[in-house]
């Protein structure tokens, strides 16, 4: 139920990639989420049905529309109240996790071949995106708070339910003010969003405060920190297709798919790609691939010192060879590298990062 979490981390990619560009240039569909809260509902349903009797299972029987109903709005016994929660708020967590890289996916599509330096265009493709992430982020925290709101807390944990529930109530009623102001034609996205981000963790905080360390414990992905979670691929990010992005005359591409003059001998036979990554400053194409292969990084240092002669690059190799990280680099005619290959290994997969420059 954290809208701030995907808020904080979304609103980063078009930063990150306006600094990327300028590091480049050298200094000079089912948005409604109504599926989602049947989906919490049933989490919770199913949570407290393992310990009732066959005829309160039959209850909840989906042949009956009336009884299915029914079968939801009934109270969580206590002894299930714990477990039920926690899956509440898990559940509720995974799936707004899941709508904000669907928006990251939609928003980025939206940037298309937008001028980063074009601000009103930038602020349109945000909005867009929001138009269709807002409605599923609101279905899904309602419910979920409608789920909470039907269990039945043992005594021990009343206050903590009621005091959760309340801080979310307040939570969720600041950042749909700050999502209505989004909306809104003259909205400052950095620092409206920093400041609402700001204000969200202020109450997070009062609330993590005012519960039990033992309730704390019972919804703990609410309050995890949002560091701790693995970034997505840029593949996984934008999907198949690759995104352009432009900033003046330079661009940025990203995805999942090579870019256009790839040379086919540098790909490594076996191996994923992972994700791709170029731009084009001053006439200059820069290409950073990322990929996936079982062979071992010396394995795939070898292919590589005959596959870069074969692509042309006769140049003198510097290659490196220690326990677990491999690399080879080619320099140009001025000394600066314009092929960087570094292969390093970790539990039987290796990861390789390939670097051309002016190919």
């Amino acid at each position: 139920m954290r809208i701030r979490a995907s808020l904080q981390h979304f609103l980063l990619v078009p930063l990150a990639l306006a600094l990327l560009l300028a590091a480049c240039s050298g200094g000079d569909d089912d948005s409604s989420g109504g599926d989602a809260d049947q989906s919490s509902q049933a989490v919770a349903a199913e949570a407290q049905s393992d310990d009732q009797s066959e005829g309160q299972a039959d209850a909840d029987d989906p042949g009956s529309e009336d009884d299915e109903e029914e079968g939801q709005d009934a109270p969580a016994p206590s002894g299930d109240y714990e477990r039920a929660l926690t899956n509440i708020v898990d559940d509720v967590e995974q799936r707004l996790d899941d709508a904000a890289d669907e928006f990251q996916r939609a928003f980025l599509g939206n940037l298309d071949g937008v001028d980063l330096d074009d601000e009103a265009a930038l602020n349109e493709a945000l909005a867009g995106a929001l138009g269709d992430f807002v409605p599923r982020i609101v279905s899904i925290v309602d419910g979920g708070l409608a789920e909470l709101e039907r269990l039945d807390p043992p005594d021990r944990f009343e206050d903590d339910h009621n005091r959760f529930i309340a801080g979310l109530r307040e939570i969720t009623r600041l950042q749909r003010e700050g999502f209505d102001a989004a909306l809104e034609a003259d909205f400052d996205f950095e620092a409206g969003f920093d400041d609402l981000n700001a204000a969200s963790d202020a109450l997070e905080a009062e609330l993590e405060r005012e519960l039990s360390p033992e309730f704390n414990a019972l919804v703990a992905s609410f309050f995890a920190d949002d560091d701790d979670e693995d970034d997505s691929s840029l593949a996984d990010l934008v999907g198949d297709e690759n995104v352009t992005l432009r900033q003046g005359d330079s661009t940025i591409t990203v995805g999942g798919q090579l870019p256009d003059g790839f040379p086919e001998a540098l790909i490594l036979p076996g191996a994923t790609l992972d994700s791709t990554l170029g731009s084009e400053v001053d006439g200059v194409r820069t290409a950073i691939t990322f990929w996936e292969t079982e062979q071992e990084p010396s394995e795939v240092l070898d292919f590589y010192a005959g596959a870069l002669v074969e692509a042309g690059y006769a140049a003198e190799q510097e290659r490196i060879d220690l326990p677990g990280f491999n690399s080879i680099t080619v320099l140009g005619a001025d000394g600066e590298p314009v092929v960087s290959i570094i292969a390093t290994g970790e539990n039987g997969t290796t990861t390789v990062i390939l670097s051309l420059v002016d190919f």
